[in-house]
């Protein structure tokens, strides 16, 4: 069973890492941003099918897991040279 500690850190990178980038790209597909940097690729979006839109969705998923993986083995295969605290606890050791 994994440490409170833990379990807090795996939380705070899915709600706030995972899930606000999935939840971008939900609001790109509905052209909610407003930022002029953001207009050419809400535009780009809305060309796609929405089949086209699913597998766009599923790829930014997977990269945004794959890319969640391999930060969590780095920092465990750092020998110790990384450490993350929560609430005063060294969760990588």
């Amino acid at each position: 069973m994994a440490h409170p500690a833990v379990d807090k850190f795996g939380e705070l990178l899915m709600a706030k890492f995972r899930d606000r980038a999935i939840s971008f790209y939900a609001m790109a597909t509905e052209k909610k941003w407003k930022g002029k940097s953001l207009e050419k690729l809400q535009d780009d979006i809305a060309k796609l099918t929405p089949e086209q839109r699913d597998v766009v969705r599923r790829c930014v998923i997977q990269a945004l897991d794959h890319g969640l993986h391999d930060f969590l083995f780095a920092i465990g295969d750092s020998g110790g040279s990384i450490q993350i605290l929560v609430e005063g606890k060294d969760i990588t050791g």
